[in-house]
């Protein structure tokens, strides 16, 4: 009952340098192993409300980068804002993000923790239930409005000590 979505195009230099055949290579593979009827590639660019609605319809958001100075995630913050599930490896962003029971950390490249991890989510409910809700309180923080009024105290703060 698993369905696999990978949303989004592929990166511009992806493209420039190898093409889709990265992307071929995976629909190919998900073939091989008999699991493509799990998997679906929504290969177009997502406004960013289609792109939400994607976020909103995940049990699980997977962020799995290769590389650990990933600067940041766009589609990790916004899952984080839905109080949605994440699981990623440990680039930068989402260690900080994710750290204290607010989402899953896996080593990158290591496909069976993955797995396990999803498993050991779909069985157990209210371990989901309590990673969704402190990724929700969390993602308070991040709503622009919130951080607009940060930025506020925070100029506050300076003209006070600017007179002083």
């Amino acid at each position: 009952e698993v369905v696999y979505l990978i949303v989004g195009k592929t990166h511009p230099l992806i493209i420039k340098h190898q093409g889709e055949r990265y992307r071929r290579g995976l629909v190919e593979l998900a073939k091989k192993l008999k699991v493509d009827r799990h998997l679906q590639f929504k290969n177009r660019f997502m406004a960013l409300e289609r792109l939400v609605d994607y976020i909103q319809a995940a049990d699980i958001d997977l962020t799995l980068h290769l590389k650990k100075d990933q600067i940041s995630s766009g589609t990790l913050a916004k899952s984080i804002g839905a109080g949605k599930v994440c699981i990623s490896t440990p680039y930068y962003y989402a260690q900080e993000v994710l750290a204290d029971g607010r989402g899953i950390v896996v080593p990158m490249k290591d496909s069976e923790r993955v797995a396990g991890e999803v498993i050991d989510l779909f069985s157990h409910p209210k371990k989901m239930e309590k990673i969704r809700s402190s990724a929700y309180e969390y993602g308070r923080k991040m709503i622009w409005s919130n951080v607009a009024l940060k930025h506020l105290d925070l100029f506050s703060l300076l003209k006070k000590k600017a007179k002083k």
